[in-house]
């Protein structure tokens, strides 16, 4: 007694062209389903994040106040224009902002501001010190992250960002990410860029490892530093749920 009726994101006529300008921008996959409506698709073995688990954490819960906030900050490298700046409660962002060719003592004062404003504790703030980061780090006193540091535990990946990424995708899957962000574009920028990130010879034995940010620049056309910025946050969830030992315990002394 029920019949299914296919109809396309271009038969709605008001459906906004800049969805749809960005359903052309996801992944083959993703693309296929969504702007051609074509489900019989085989799965990337490498996808490290799906299209369905990104959208359902929009607004998925509210930040809960009694929960520690955090600060992550992907700093503009050479021949780069954006700086991005992420900011939880617990696992609810709620808040990217996005600068422009800002110099390092310009950068570091807008961190300043937001560590007041926000109230967020010094040690709750982490900077990629790649590059000219590193000059950041100093400026604020934040804990430095490094891509290609050993992971935090035992666990078998190939490096701190792979793990990072392994984390921030579970924690998609399951549901417990939620992403309080009001304008839209940068939630698009954010989706297109999660999706581009893979599994770097996702098929054998060896260390789990993401594709580089060369790679993914390739891909996108440019860098993907808002999900760099939100998965450098997961570097706290890893450590609170796994307490290493060693130098990144110093840190927090």
């Amino acid at each position: 007694e029920k019949a299914f009726i296919q109809s396309l994101i271009s038969d709605n006529p008001y459906a906004s062209q800049d969805y749809i300008n960005f359903l052309s921008t996801l992944p083959q996959d993703q693309k296929s389903r969504l702007l051609y409506g074509d489900w019989d698709y085989s799965e990337d073995i490498n996808t490290l994040f799906r299209y369905d688990d990104i959208i359902n954490s929009i607004y998925r819960f509210e930040p809960d106040l009694s929960k520690e906030k955090y600060m992550a900050i992907d700093v503009a490298r050479m021949g780069s224009d954006q700086s991005i700046i992420s900011i939880w409660v617990g696992l609810c962002l709620i808040d990217i902002k996005v600068y422009s060719k800002l110099k390092t003592t310009q950068l570091s004062a807008e961190i300043e501001s937001l560590i007041k404003s926000h109230n967020i504790k010094r040690t709750n703030v982490i900077i990629d010190e790649t590059g000219v980061g590193s000059g950041v780090v100093d400026q604020v006193n934040g804990k430095g992250f490094i891509s290609n540091a050993s992971p935090l535990s035992g666990e078998n990946y190939f490096n701190l960002k792979s793990q990072c990424y392994g984390t921030l995708s579970r924690l998609f899957q399951e549901g417990k990410i939620s992403i309080n962000i009001m304008d839209r574009s940068i939630v698009e920028e954010l989706t297109q860029e999660l999706l581009s990130i893979k599994l770097k010879n996702g098929d054998n034995d060896k260390k789990i490892q993401v594709t580089s940010k060369d790679e993914v620049k390739r891909i996108l056309g440019r860098s993907p530093d808002i999900a760099d910025s939100i998965m450098m946050v997961m570097f706290y969830h890893i450590f609170n749920n796994n307490k290493p030992t060693g130098k990144y315990q110093l840190a927090f002394i």
